[in-house]
């Protein structure tokens, strides 16, 4: 069990303190999910440039460090519980990225196939769905996941956030004019609208992990122009339904990539 969550502001000039409030909120109300690891990527939309910061630490020592400096745009988050690749190694942990996608993952993936021209650099499972979802394209690799999955993905090149959920929980809540915001689970979004200063909250996602009402839902929203778009995307193969395993891309220390996708 993995913890994921994230901001996707529904203005330009949202405030940087704001968001960085409200992921430290999460991550730290997340933790109970994963404490072996814990990051963000946030993306500066105007730049197409997604800064990742991670650390093999627990959330309440992450956030100490996590600045307003980290902040660039729409965030999502992570919280890590290990099963194969050592956090330490931050090849292990998340977020994770390839060339074309930025993403974090809740679920395990069980016997994909490596991609023979892939160049795999992690111990982890989930680097063989990110292989399938930079080669085959995100809607053609969500069909082959065999196991579970609950995917927060940027995708510059598109300007487009998308997020998916097969089996494993994701909840996501629509704060009108301000943002919306999401999270493994209902209760860390409870304190969010304060901080957003706003009155109203719709919740998108229930919250059971098995519900047939939002099995297979895929959410995409443009970052540009705020368009939303929801269907169903079934997976082929039988779900897994525990554990959660993860690679991560990117350097040592805390701050993993700054880097475009030009």
């Amino acid at each position: 069990m993995c913890g994921i969550s994230g901001i996707i502001p529904l203005t330009k000039d949202f405030p940087k303190a704001t968001i960085l409030e409200v992921m430290k909120h999460l991550l730290v109300e997340n933790r109970t999910r994963g404490g072996d690891a814990t990051g963000i990527a946030s993306w500066d939309v105007e730049k197409n440039q997604v800064l990742v910061c991670k650390q093999a630490e627990e959330a309440k020592d992450f956030v100490t460090n996590l600045k307003e400096e980290h902040i660039l745009g729409p965030t999502i988050g992570h919280n890590r519980a290990k099963t194969k690749g050592e956090p330490e190694d931050p090849e292990n942990n998340h977020p994770m990225f390839g060339e074309k996608f930025c993403l974090v993952h809740n679920g395990m993936v069980h016997s994909m196939k490596n991609i023979p021209d892939y160049k795999y650099k992690g111990q982890c499972d989930t680097e063989v769905l990110l292989s399938y979802i930079e080669k085959f394209g995100l809607k053609a690799a969500i069909p082959q996941i065999d196991g579970s999955a609950a995917l927060a993905i940027m995708s510059p090149e598109d300007k487009t956030f998308y997020l998916y959920r097969h089996t494993s929980p994701i909840v996501l809540a629509y704060f009108p004019g301000k943002a919306f915001v999401f999270s493994s689970t209902e209760y860390p979004l409870k304190k969010v609208g304060a901080m957003l200063g706003a009155e109203k909250m719709w919740n998108l996602f229930p919250t059971q992990v098995m519900a047939d009402f939002d099995e297979g839902q895929f959410f995409s929203i443009h970052v540009d122009t705020h368009q939303v778009t929801t269907e169903t995307i079934k997976v082929e193969s039988k779900p897994i339904t525990y554990g959660c395993d993860y690679y991560s891309k990117g350097s040592k220390g805390n701050v993993g990539w700054n880097g475009g996708y030009d």
